[in-house]
C-alpha cells in the first residue's frame, strides 16, 4: 500500500486481487469497482457507472469504470489476459510465423479480439468520452521486438508483430509508454524482472503491463514509468505503470496505474 500512496495514483487499475479489494479501497479511501476476483478498479474521483460484458467477455478477462473527474468523463478498463503460453518462453530460434503460431495456440488471441468487439461504439465516441485500457496482457508488444532490439533483451534475434498489441493498434489504440519513449532500445519500460521468480525463467526483462488508450484528440501522456523500477525487498516480480496524462482543452490532469 505505501507502494501505491507514494505514487499519488488518482486511478488504479489492479490484477489479482482476490479478496482484497475492499481492504485495499478502505486503505486508500477510493471509490472502487470490484470487476471480478481477479480485477478491481479504485479511483480518486467518483465512479459513475460500470461496464461489463456479460456472455461476450469474462468479468475474469476485462471490465470498467466511467469516472467523473472533475466534470470530464472518462472510461478505464482493466484487463487480464490468460498467461499460457507462457511469453517468457518464447521460441526464438523459429521464424516468426512459428513463432506466431506458438503464442496463438493460447486464448489471448481471441480474448483481446473479443474485447475490442465489445468497445466498437464507445471506440467511437472517444474523443468525448477518452478510454484507457490497462492491465497485465501477458504478452510482449511489437512495438518492443524490433529490428533494432532483435540482439537485445534476449530476443534471439527475432522480431516478432504480436498478435494482441497489433489487433489494438489495429482498432485505433496508442501504447502511452511507447508515445512517450519511442525507442526501446534506450527504454524497453519494464515492467517484468526474472530474477525475482525464484530463478526458473532467466530471460527477462519484459514489458507485460501496457497502458493503451483510445484515440482522443486532446489526450497528452507526461512522464510514463514503472513503480517501482526496483523497490528493496519488493515481493513480486512484477511492477506497475504511471502514467500522468492530460486531457485538452480542458486541462483535466490526472495519473493512472
Amino acid at each position: 500500500m505505501g507502494i501505491i500512496k507514494k505514487s499519488g495514483a488518482d486511478v488504479i487499475l489492479m490484477i489479482e486481487t482476490y479478496g482484497c479489494s475492499d481492504n485495499i479501497a478502505d486503505c486508500l479511501g477510493y471509490y472502487h469497482r470490484l470487476i471480478a476476483d481477479n480485477l478491481s478498479i479504485y479511483s480518486r474521483h467518483p465512479i459513475v457507472k460500470t461496464y461489463t460484458f456479460p456472455g461476450k467477455v469474462s468479468t475474469f478477462n476485462f471490465g470498467g469504470a466511467e469516472i467523473d473527474v472533475n466534470g470530464k468523463h472518462v472510461r478505464v478498463f482493466d484487463t487480464w489476459l490468460h498467461y499460457l503460453p507462457d511469453a517468457r518462453l518464447v521460441p526464438t530460434d523459429k521464424p516468426e510465423a512459428d513463432i506466431l503460431a506458438w503464442n496463438d495456440e493460447g486464448s489471448r488471441d481471441d480474448e483481446i479480439r473479443a474485447i475490442l468487439s465489445v468497445l466498437g461504439l464507445m471506440m467511437e465516441e472517444c474523443d468525448s468520452i477518452p478510454i484507457i485500457m490497462g492491465g497485465d496482457f501477458n504478452s510482449h508488444s511489437h512495438l518492443d521486438w524490433t529490428e533494432d532490439t532483435k540482439d537485445m533483451y534476449n530476443h534471439g534475434g527475432a522480431t516478432v508483430r504480436w498478435t494482441v498489441s497489433e489487433e489494438m493498434a489495429k482498432a485505433g489504440f496508442k501504447d502511452s509508454f511507447r508515445e512517450v519513449n519511442p525507442d526501446p532500445v534506450k527504454n524497453l519500460g519494464t515492467t517484468w524482472f526474472s530474477d525475482n521468480d525464484g530463478g526458473e525463467h532467466k530471460d527477462g526483462p519484459h514489458r507485460f503491463h501496457i497502458l493503451q488508450r483510445g484515440r482522443h484528440q486532446g489526450y497528452q501522456v507526461r512522464n510514463p514509468q514503472c513503480v517501482p523500477e526496483r523497490y528493496p525487498g519488493f515481493p513480486r516480480e512484477e511492477v506497475s505503470l504511471l502514467v500522468r496524462p492530460r486531457f485538452r482543452p480542458d486541462r483535466v490532469r490526472h495519473k493512472i496505474t
